[in-house]
């Protein structure tokens, strides 16, 4: 709705100040847009397709060519600017799709899965793209990569069954759906597995139990412990406990997200 694919059918939205329906084009004016399926065409290289998108956005013609360098740097594309669309991979194709809603410099620019069908190299370069685009305008992303969320978001919603159930800042989130740290051990053998879980009884009364099978142990503990105390707890105790690796970790935004699913699926 707020891309005016779609009309509402109720209410008011509002994109810079102009209502999406009476200030339609006004409101256009501020939004770039890349929707989850490529609207690429297949017979334009890179470089004409930016052009083309230039022109639409009513930019002078004396100044495309820097802006094509610039998105195909900020892109990663400056090698395939004389390649036809059709010829990239799907990777290239999702990247061209953000350089055109980067054109003309838009006040709010709208990602739908940005990086899917991505390898995680250029799904990392995607990012890096994405954080500097964000420097200049308002980024709306949707995805379903949550360690992308993990690196991008400032805000995050979450939905679950077409309902937005929480929106807020991550840390915000993670202090109110989350535990305090995750630790997670692996023991030398399944034989240590009962004196591992009454230290950990006896030590962290609260824990609660996320894993524990064989020789791995993954605990979530209560915010009563800082996380340096639960370190040095842990350091001190390896060795008699015959653990041989473990983590701490805060809560990410995964174990946030099916805390929230949860707790809607109750409410159904």
């Amino acid at each position: 709705m707020l891309c005016q694919q779609l009309l509402p059918t109720g209410g008011r939205a509002y994109v810079c100040g102009y209502d999406i329906v009476e200030q339609r084009e006004e409101a256009l004016r501020c939004i770039g847009y890349c929707p989850q399926f490529d609207a690429t065409l297949d017979l334009l290289t890179v470089e004409e397709q930016l052009q083309l998108y230039a022109g639409i956005r009513g930019i002078v013609r004396a100044e495309w060519p820097a802006l094509v360098d610039a998105l195909c740097t900020l892109c990663e594309l400056t090698m395939y600017r004389q390649t036809v669309t059709g010829a990239l991979s799907g990777g290239n194709r999702r990247k061209l799709s953000v350089a055109v809603a980067l054109v003309g410099g838009p006040q709010v620019v709208f990602l739908d899965e940005p990086s899917a069908g991505m390898d995680p190299v250029a799904r990392r370069g995607m990012w890096t793209a994405i954080q500097r685009a964000a420097g200049h305008c308002s980024v709306v992303l949707t995805t379903h990569h949550l360690e992308e969320v993990e690196a991008l978001a400032d805000i995050v919603a979450i939905m679950v069954r077409g309902y937005v159930r929480c929106i807020g800042d991550k840390v915000h989130l993670k202090n109110k759906f989350g535990s305090a740290f995750e630790v997670s051990a692996r023991l030398a053998s399944a034989k240590w597995a009962r004196c591992f879980e009454s230290f950990m009884k006896a030590e962290f009364p609260e824990a609660v139990v996320v894993e524990g099978a064989d020789r791995r142990f993954v605990y979530q503990l209560p915010r009563d412990r800082g996380f340096g105390d639960v370190f040095q707890t842990f350091q001190a105790n390896k060795e008699r406990l015959h653990v041989t690796d473990y983590s701490v970790s805060q809560t990410s935004i995964e174990q946030v997200f099916l805390k929230v699913r949860g707790l809607a699926e109750k409410l159904k």
